[in-house]
């Protein structure tokens, strides 16, 4: 008898499983074609430039891993590990600007051969300009509220050749090298179906497109305000903080994606400023000993950010502005991420997209605001995040190691 159409089509996802599989199972390296992205920096737009620096493959790969969550990560292939897809970078040239980018795509090709598009903007290097922008003014050559102007450009008019490395993304590509070959072990997260969290959750935040979930335990919240103002009644004030532990979860229904951060951890035996905040050893090897002991149990438990306070009022402590009074929200407040914040998330969470970073500050009515940020379009941009009432570690389902 011959198969019907619906046979046909089960062998021929069962034949893509298996394929699938395989490839997952051989762990096979996938080539990245990356574009030489350089950032120029001017007082006057188009002007003779103060700085030019080319964006090394360190940076580049932030852009891929992102890419990688929103394409592949969070449509149904959580277990597909970032060497394992293929990406191209291509350019998107301004109109009538010859050699500025208004930003770039990354093409992704997953192990099955299926194509992806990630867009971004120009506004993607930012965090690198405001570096360049700082480095300026430490010489003189800018003061730090000048005017001014960047492009993004293409750094070289031919291509990178194709190479292979046997560098790990750990510790850097180089810079000739676009394929590269690691031994990186399964991302560890659960199975849990998404329905019942969105009915169970309120959302605190502005909405900012089509962003993944992110929940947070309502006791965790409640523990991560506590340590990051804690600071605040310090006399002087002192920025203090916490570690986040959370598990990545993906849904069987939708494919989607998403992060429920359960607990976190103080940062104890910190070295703690009025406007820095930096982990010690001994903050770092406390943490890691709870976090491997909970592993024992819970292997998706990781750590998905850090919170912190910024224990100061924002303009020096300048008054509301005029119309604050006629205003639902005061818009004048600290919950923002410094070039600093910026740093220590990806020095910490390399190629970890995921990773969020929660700021509780202050406003000019000296109100109590937070505000939680996680990348986007090559930035760390505030969004919304979910209030849940509890998560149950133990009733997800742990996903299957291949």
């Amino acid at each position: 008898m011959a198969p019907t159409t619906q046979q046909k089509t089960t062998q021929q996802e069962t034949t893509q499983r298996d394929s699938h599989a395989a490839l997952l199972a051989a762990n096979v390296p996938a080539t990245k074609r990356r574009l030489p992205l350089a950032i120029t920096v001017s007082k006057t737009k188009g002007g003779p430039p103060l700085e030019s620096r080319r964006l090394d493959n360190s940076e580049l790969m932030e852009f891929e891993a992102e890419a990688w969550h929103v394409t592949v990560l969070r449509k149904g292939q959580p277990g597909v590990l970032l060497e394992q897809v293929g990406t191209l970078m291509e350019a998107d040239f301004e109109r009538g600007q010859e050699g500025a980018l208004q930003g770039f795509s990354i093409r992704v090709t997953d192990p099955l051969g299926k194509q992806h598009r990630c867009q971004f903007t120009r506004e993607a290097v930012s965090h690198q300009v405001t570096q360049v922008v700082h480095q300026l003014a430490a010489s003189g050559a800018l003061e730090l509220d000048d005017e001014y102007y960047f492009e993004l450009t293409v750094a070289d008019e031919c291509e990178l050749e194709t190479a292979t490395s046997q560098e790990s993304p750990e510790t850097g590509a180089p810079e000739t090298g676009v394929s590269i070959k690691t031994h990186s072990a399964p991302l560890s997260y659960l199975v849990h179906d998404l329905a019942p969290l969105l009915r169970q959750s309120k959302v605190i935040g502005r909405h900012h497109g089509d962003v993944a979930h992110l929940f947070y335990v309502q006791e965790a919240f409640e523990k991560a305000k506590q340590f990051a103002r804690r600071g605040g009644n310090e006399q002087p004030p002192l920025e203090t903080g916490c570690i986040l532990i959370g598990a990545l979860v993906s849904c069987p229904r939708t494919g989607e994606f998403f992060v429920v951060v359960v607990d976190v951890l103080e940062a104890q035996d910190a070295d703690s400023n009025k406007f820095s905040l930096e982990f010690s050893g001994k903050t770092w090897t406390r943490m890691q000993t709870i976090l491997r002991a909970r592993q024992a149990r819970t292997p998706a438990l990781r750590f998905v950010g850090q919170a912190h306070g910024h224990p100061f009022p924002p303009l020096g402590g300048a008054p509301p502005c005029e119309i604050c009074s006629q205003q639902q929200e005061c818009t004048r407040h600290t919950c923002f991420v410094s070039v600093d914040d910026v740093n220590w998330t990806r020095a910490v969470f390399p190629r970890q997209p995921w990773q969020i970073c929660h700021i509780f500050g202050i406003n000019a009515r000296d109100e109590h605001v937070n505000k939680l940020f996680a990348q986007r379009n090559g930035q760390l941009l505030e969004r919304s995040y979910r209030l849940l009432p509890e998560f149950d570690l133990q009733a997800a389902t742990p996903a299957a190691r291949s």
